[in-house]
């Protein structure tokens, strides 16, 4: 199927030219914090025209390992490298660069994928038809389920992820979704109104599988990551919030070492951590993602095929992930 899309200030494309997307990702330090960045780049591969990767100069190997796939992938992946401040703002940081990245996509439309959020091989072709079967929709809502380790699924949720490429959409907040930047729909009275009254221009969507959201696999590198992000959050409930589970995974993996467990055993003792959590968490609503459970027709042992071998891992190895490449005889076409 073939259809014209005509965007305000687009330059109109002829009708039998498919809609070309842009993904595009934002990496510091992601070694060290066992994103497993790899598979997630490798996973929208398929879905993707090009995509887009910005460094935030690291100082482990991430940049190197993005150097070595990007040699591996020519056709597709760009790097870039771009500053990032190291300000406690809640995040923000994350969605300022993702948006400076966005800004150079060439696509009509645009996918955006955190450095630990996988693509299940069943949805891609889902995925890259949404634009060809939905033209009058500008954000799509896909669904992610978010795990730690390989059984403990923590939540499920829609993120506006997939979006027509236009500077009135942006990556908000702390990069959790996008939506759409109010000061340039008000130079649009009729987009305005209906997003008012009924966020027209956006859509849920069902997926075969969801993207495979990991918070955490490697327990080693996870202490790195709470670390970390503990440090970006100004909002003092936020930042207690990182460090009060930063000290439990500390302990956490403590027991796991000594008793010899696996690394279930340690995402188990997490899962435990978080129950607490939210169970004395006030006015906490859980019809939303109980609904959005229903919705998905995944299995919970269903992983993406791309991430076999990886999720038994204390700490992740991403020159491994990369022989695994070549050992499947991956190319770039």
């Amino acid at each position: 199927m073939n259809t014209t899309i005509q965007r305000d200030g687009a330059s109109p494309r002829g009708s039998t030219k498919e809609p070309t997307i842009s993904g595009f990702m934002v990496l510091r330090n992601a070694v060290a914090m066992g994103y497993p960045f790899v598979e997630a780049i490798v996973s929208s591969l398929p879905v993707c025209d090009e995509i887009l990767i910005s460094d935030g100069y690291s100082s482990d190997d991430t940049w190197a390992v993005l150097d070595a796939l990007q040699r591996r992938y020519p056709a597709k992946i760009k790097l870039f490298q771009d500053s990032w401040t190291n300000d406690p703002d809640d995040g923000r940081v994350i969605a300022d660069v993702s948006n400076r990245l966005r800004a150079r996509c060439s696509g009509d439309y645009c996918l955006y994928v955190q450095g630990n959020e996988v693509l299940h091989e069943r949805s891609r072709q889902e995925i890259r038809n949404l634009p060809i079967l939905h033209p009058q929709v500008e954000l799509f809502r896909l669904p992610f389920v978010t795990y730690m380790g390989a059984t403990v699924r923590l939540h499920v949720e829609l993120r506006r992820r997939l979006f027509v490429n236009h500077p009135r959409i942006t990556v908000q907040g702390d990069a959790y979704d996008a939506g759409y930047r109010k000061v340039r729909l008000l130079a649009s009275p009729r987009r305005f109104v209906g997003y008012l009254l009924h966020r027209e221009g956006e859509t849920p969507c069902h997926l075969a599988a969801p993207f495979f959201r990991y918070r955490g696999i490697f327990p080693e590198c996870f202490l790195d990551k709470l670390a970390v992000r503990g440090t970006q959050y100004a909002t003092r409930e936020l930042e207690a919030a990182f460090r009060d589970e930063l000290q439990h995974a500390e302990a956490a993996l403590d027991a796991a070492r000594h008793s010899g467990e696996g690394t279930e055993a340690y995402w188990l003792e997490m899962k435990r951590f978080h129950a607490k959590t939210m169970a004395q968490a006030p006015g906490r609503n859980r019809t939303t993602s109980e609904r959005l459970e229903s919705c998905l027709t995944h299995r919970d042992a269903d992983h993406p095929a791309v991430m076999s071998g990886l999720l038994d891992q204390w700490r992740y190895d991403p020159w491994a992930s990369l022989d695994r490449l070549d050992e499947a005889n991956v190319t770039s076409s």
